[in-house]
């Protein structure tokens, strides 16, 4: 596996994992704007490393992006 998709996939991991700890459960009180702000950071750096790897041609041009 290429470093590009090791890291692509380390991304996509984060953005779940914050994922989870802000909108998992049903107590609104975790959905605080420091946690939304580092999981829009997550997506960013995930889909920034998607135009990496479809530019070295390792995903398909229109697809991964979140």
């Amino acid at each position: 596996m290429s470093f590009i998709l090791r890291r692509l996939c380390e991304a996509l991991a984060d953005v779940y994992y914050i994922g989870v700890r802000i909108f998992g459960g049903s107590d609104a009180t975790k959905r605080d704007g420091d946690l939304l702000r580092e999981f829009e950071e997550k997506v960013a750096i995930y889909n920034a490393l998607v135009q990496v790897a479809q530019r070295y041609g390792d995903v398909p041009v229109g697809t991964g992006s979140i």
